[in-house]
Protein backbone atom coordinates (compact mmCIF):
# COMPACT_ATOMS: atom_id res chain seq x y z
CA UNK A 1 0.00 0.00 0.00
CA UNK A 2 1.12 3.75 -0.50
CA UNK A 3 2.90 5.23 2.10
CA UNK A 4 0.73 8.62 2.95
CA UNK A 5 2.60 11.84 3.24
CA UNK A 6 3.82 13.51 5.83
CA UNK A 7 2.04 17.00 7.13
CA UNK A 8 4.53 19.17 5.43
CA UNK A 9 6.83 21.36 7.88
CA UNK A 10 6.44 24.69 6.16
CA UNK A 11 8.73 26.55 8.75
CA UNK A 12 11.18 23.74 8.58
CA UNK A 13 13.05 21.55 6.08
CA UNK A 14 10.52 23.55 3.49
CA UNK A 15 12.00 26.59 4.13
CA UNK A 16 15.58 25.58 4.73
CA UNK A 17 15.56 23.69 1.49
CA UNK A 18 13.98 27.64 -0.49
CA UNK A 19 16.47 29.16 1.54
CA UNK A 20 19.46 26.89 0.82
CA UNK A 21 18.93 27.33 -2.85
CA UNK A 22 19.16 30.89 -2.91
CA UNK A 23 22.59 30.26 -1.09
CA UNK A 24 23.33 28.39 -3.45
CA UNK A 25 22.56 30.87 -6.62
CA UNK A 26 24.64 33.48 -4.53
CA UNK A 27 27.80 30.99 -3.60
CA UNK A 28 27.90 29.46 -7.67
CA UNK A 29 27.41 33.24 -8.82
CA UNK A 30 24.70 33.44 -10.51
CA UNK A 31 23.38 36.60 -8.92
CA UNK A 32 23.51 38.74 -5.97
CA UNK A 33 20.81 38.63 -3.41
CA UNK A 34 19.28 41.58 -4.55
CA UNK A 35 19.09 40.57 -8.13
CA UNK A 36 17.88 37.31 -7.30
CA UNK A 37 14.82 38.49 -5.30
CA UNK A 38 14.00 40.84 -8.04
CA UNK A 39 14.20 38.13 -10.62
CA UNK A 40 11.96 35.90 -8.02
CA UNK A 41 9.39 38.43 -7.44
CA UNK A 42 8.92 39.38 -11.47
CA UNK A 43 8.54 35.78 -12.40
CA UNK A 44 6.03 35.20 -9.41
CA UNK A 45 3.88 38.03 -10.78
CA UNK A 46 4.06 35.51 -14.18
CA UNK A 47 2.74 32.45 -12.47
CA UNK A 48 1.33 32.94 -9.42
CA UNK A 49 -2.64 33.28 -10.59
CA UNK A 50 -1.98 30.17 -12.69
CA UNK A 51 -0.87 27.75 -9.66
CA UNK A 52 -3.78 29.41 -7.38
CA UNK A 53 -5.74 27.79 -9.89
CA UNK A 54 -4.30 24.57 -10.05
CA UNK A 55 -4.99 23.71 -6.98
CA UNK A 56 -8.16 25.50 -5.95
CA UNK A 57 -10.17 24.12 -2.91
CA UNK A 58 -8.29 21.02 -1.72
CA UNK A 59 -7.65 21.67 1.63
CA UNK A 60 -4.40 23.32 3.86
CA UNK A 61 -2.38 20.61 3.10
CA UNK A 62 -2.62 20.74 -0.57
CA UNK A 63 -2.84 24.54 -0.45
CA UNK A 64 0.82 24.32 1.47
CA UNK A 65 2.34 21.92 -1.16
CA UNK A 66 0.98 24.09 -3.74
CA UNK A 67 2.99 27.18 -2.10
CA UNK A 68 6.10 25.23 -2.00
CA UNK A 69 5.80 23.95 -5.71
CA UNK A 70 5.35 27.55 -6.57
CA UNK A 71 8.13 28.68 -4.67
CA UNK A 72 10.58 26.00 -6.12
CA UNK A 73 9.38 26.91 -9.87
CA UNK A 74 9.52 30.53 -9.44
CA UNK A 75 13.14 30.73 -7.81
CA UNK A 76 14.29 28.02 -10.09
CA UNK A 77 13.16 29.91 -13.05
CA UNK A 78 14.60 32.95 -11.89
CA UNK A 79 18.01 31.25 -11.28
CA UNK A 80 17.89 29.36 -14.47
CA UNK A 81 17.12 32.66 -16.27
CA UNK A 82 19.71 34.92 -14.72
CA UNK A 83 22.12 31.85 -15.64
CA UNK A 84 21.10 31.70 -19.47
CA UNK A 85 21.21 35.89 -19.78
CA UNK A 86 24.76 35.78 -18.11
CA UNK A 87 26.14 33.07 -20.54
CA UNK A 88 24.43 35.05 -23.42
CA UNK A 89 26.86 38.36 -22.63
CA UNK A 90 29.50 36.09 -22.86
CA UNK A 91 30.77 33.06 -24.81
CA UNK A 92 27.50 31.59 -24.38
CA UNK A 93 27.75 28.35 -25.64
CA UNK A 94 26.00 25.17 -24.35
CA UNK A 95 28.74 23.52 -22.62
CA UNK A 96 29.14 26.89 -20.42
CA UNK A 97 25.34 27.05 -19.58
CA UNK A 98 25.97 23.11 -18.57
CA UNK A 99 28.28 23.74 -16.25
CA UNK A 100 27.27 26.73 -14.89
CA UNK A 101 23.54 24.50 -14.00
CA UNK A 102 25.94 21.73 -12.63
CA UNK A 103 27.73 23.97 -10.74
CA UNK A 104 24.02 25.42 -9.14
CA UNK A 105 23.14 21.99 -8.35
CA UNK A 106 25.91 20.79 -6.46
CA UNK A 107 25.87 23.75 -4.83
CA UNK A 108 22.65 22.79 -3.27
CA UNK A 109 23.27 19.62 -2.88
CA UNK A 110 25.73 20.36 -0.73
CA UNK A 111 24.16 23.23 1.17
CA UNK A 112 21.38 20.70 1.81
CA UNK A 113 23.82 17.67 2.67
CA UNK A 114 25.75 19.42 5.54
CA UNK A 115 22.60 21.31 7.01
CA UNK A 116 20.82 17.70 6.99
CA UNK A 117 23.32 14.91 7.14
CA UNK A 118 26.44 16.48 8.02
CA UNK A 119 29.32 14.17 9.22
CA UNK A 120 26.74 10.95 8.05
CA UNK A 121 28.54 7.73 6.22
CA UNK A 122 27.74 4.41 5.08
CA UNK A 123 26.34 3.28 8.82
CA UNK A 124 23.61 5.10 7.84
CA UNK A 125 23.13 3.16 4.45
CA UNK A 126 20.54 0.49 4.02
CA UNK A 127 20.48 -0.91 0.29
CA UNK A 128 16.58 -1.40 -0.96
CA UNK A 129 18.16 -4.92 -2.73
CA UNK A 130 20.86 -6.53 -1.63
CA UNK A 131 24.51 -5.08 -2.89
CA UNK A 132 27.20 -6.72 -5.02
CA UNK A 133 29.73 -9.01 -3.32
CA UNK A 134 32.63 -7.84 -2.36
CA UNK A 135 34.27 -10.08 -4.93
CA UNK A 136 32.36 -8.16 -7.20
CA UNK A 137 33.08 -4.60 -6.34
CA UNK A 138 37.27 -5.31 -6.28
CA UNK A 139 37.47 -4.47 -10.00
CA UNK A 140 35.26 -1.19 -9.59
CA UNK A 141 37.49 2.38 -10.80
CA UNK A 142 36.15 3.66 -7.32
CA UNK A 143 36.97 3.69 -3.82
CA UNK A 144 33.21 1.25 -2.34
CA UNK A 145 33.72 2.91 0.80
CA UNK A 146 33.16 6.35 -0.34
CA UNK A 147 30.43 5.24 -2.48
CA UNK A 148 28.36 3.77 0.29
CA UNK A 149 29.08 6.94 2.42
CA UNK A 150 27.66 8.90 -0.04
CA UNK A 151 24.49 6.90 -0.04
CA UNK A 152 24.41 6.75 3.79
CA UNK A 153 25.08 10.78 3.60
CA UNK A 154 21.79 10.78 1.11
CA UNK A 155 19.77 8.65 2.84
CA UNK A 156 19.83 10.74 6.15
CA UNK A 157 18.71 13.58 3.78
CA UNK A 158 15.89 11.97 1.92
CA UNK A 159 14.91 10.66 5.72
CA UNK A 160 14.67 14.18 6.95
CA UNK A 161 12.94 15.57 3.79
CA UNK A 162 10.45 12.72 4.13
CA UNK A 163 9.98 13.42 7.81
CA UNK A 164 9.20 17.07 6.63
CA UNK A 165 6.36 16.09 4.09
CA UNK A 166 8.29 16.91 1.03
CA UNK A 167 8.87 13.75 -0.59
CA UNK A 168 7.10 10.15 0.45
CA UNK A 169 9.03 6.20 0.50
CA UNK A 170 12.13 6.49 -0.95
CA UNK A 171 14.83 3.93 -1.45
CA UNK A 172 18.51 3.46 -2.65
CA UNK A 173 19.70 0.69 -4.51
CA UNK A 174 23.43 -1.05 -6.12
CA UNK A 175 22.30 -3.25 -7.96
CA UNK A 176 24.08 -6.54 -7.41
CA UNK A 177 23.87 -7.96 -10.96
CA UNK A 178 25.23 -4.88 -12.40
CA UNK A 179 28.31 -5.46 -10.18
CA UNK A 180 28.78 -2.01 -8.63
CA UNK A 181 28.28 0.16 -11.72
CA UNK A 182 24.90 1.29 -11.50
CA UNK A 183 23.36 3.15 -8.39
CA UNK A 184 19.53 4.07 -8.61
CA UNK A 185 17.34 6.17 -6.67
CA UNK A 186 13.23 6.52 -6.77
CA UNK A 187 11.61 8.70 -4.55
CA UNK A 188 7.75 8.78 -4.35
CA UNK A 189 5.53 11.50 -3.95
CA UNK A 190 7.93 14.28 -4.71
CA UNK A 191 5.49 17.50 -3.88
CA UNK A 192 7.24 19.59 -5.87
CA UNK A 193 7.62 17.36 -8.89
CA UNK A 194 4.73 19.80 -10.81
CA UNK A 195 7.65 22.62 -10.79
CA UNK A 196 10.04 19.99 -12.16
CA UNK A 197 8.08 18.86 -14.94
CA UNK A 198 7.19 22.25 -15.89
CA UNK A 199 10.50 23.36 -15.87
CA UNK A 200 11.87 20.55 -17.97
CA UNK A 201 8.99 21.37 -20.24
CA UNK A 202 10.02 24.48 -20.81
CA UNK A 203 13.94 23.83 -21.18
CA UNK A 204 14.53 25.80 -18.27
CA UNK A 205 18.85 26.25 -17.16
CA UNK A 206 17.17 24.14 -14.20
CA UNK A 207 15.41 21.25 -13.30
CA UNK A 208 14.18 22.21 -9.90
CA UNK A 209 15.38 18.81 -8.20
CA UNK A 210 16.85 18.67 -4.45
CA UNK A 211 17.00 15.03 -4.99
CA UNK A 212 18.92 15.28 -8.18
CA UNK A 213 20.82 18.08 -6.41
CA UNK A 214 22.01 16.40 -3.14
CA UNK A 215 22.85 13.01 -6.04
CA UNK A 216 25.32 14.68 -7.91
CA UNK A 217 26.96 16.49 -4.53
CA UNK A 218 27.43 13.43 -2.89
CA UNK A 219 29.05 11.68 -5.78
CA UNK A 220 30.91 14.66 -5.99
CA UNK A 221 32.53 14.59 -2.72
CA UNK A 222 32.88 11.02 -2.83
CA UNK A 223 34.93 11.55 -6.11
CA UNK A 224 33.23 9.53 -8.56
CA UNK A 225 32.67 10.08 -11.22
CA UNK A 226 28.95 8.90 -13.06
CA UNK A 227 26.43 9.31 -15.95
CA UNK A 228 22.88 10.12 -14.63
CA UNK A 229 19.56 10.26 -16.10
CA UNK A 230 15.94 11.01 -14.54
CA UNK A 231 12.91 9.83 -15.31
CA UNK A 232 9.10 10.58 -13.56
CA UNK A 233 7.25 7.75 -13.56
CA UNK A 234 3.75 7.06 -13.10
CA UNK A 235 3.08 3.49 -11.71
CA UNK A 236 -0.92 3.02 -11.68
CA UNK A 237 -0.86 3.16 -15.35
CA UNK A 238 1.31 3.12 -18.83
CA UNK A 239 -2.22 4.98 -20.63
CA UNK A 240 -0.80 8.75 -21.71
CA UNK A 241 -3.99 10.11 -21.34
CA UNK A 242 -4.06 8.56 -16.83
CA UNK A 243 -0.53 9.58 -17.37
CA UNK A 244 0.28 11.56 -13.84
CA UNK A 245 3.71 10.95 -12.65
CA UNK A 246 4.15 10.67 -9.22
CA UNK A 247 7.68 8.79 -8.89
CA UNK A 248 11.03 10.38 -9.76
CA UNK A 249 13.36 7.77 -10.71
CA UNK A 250 17.44 8.77 -10.98
CA UNK A 251 20.02 6.40 -12.74
CA UNK A 252 23.15 6.81 -12.44
CA UNK A 253 25.58 4.75 -14.13
CA UNK A 254 29.34 3.94 -15.06
CA UNK A 255 30.84 4.69 -11.99
CA UNK A 256 34.18 5.73 -12.08
CA UNK A 257 34.51 5.47 -15.66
Amino acid sequence: DPIPLKPLDVEGVAALVLNLSEKAAVGSGVADEAMLRKREASVRDLVSASFSRAAAGEGEQSEQRRIYNMNVYTKLRAYGELITEKMSEGVGNKKALNEAAQKFDVAWGQNILESLAKDENRKNFVPAFPLPSPEDMADRPYNEGSLYDALGSLSVALGKMQEGGLIGHWEISVPENDYGGVVTVAVDDDISIGAQILLREQGRALVGSTVIAMIKSAMDGAKISYGIDSFFIDPTTTRQELYNPTQLLVSLSNLGE
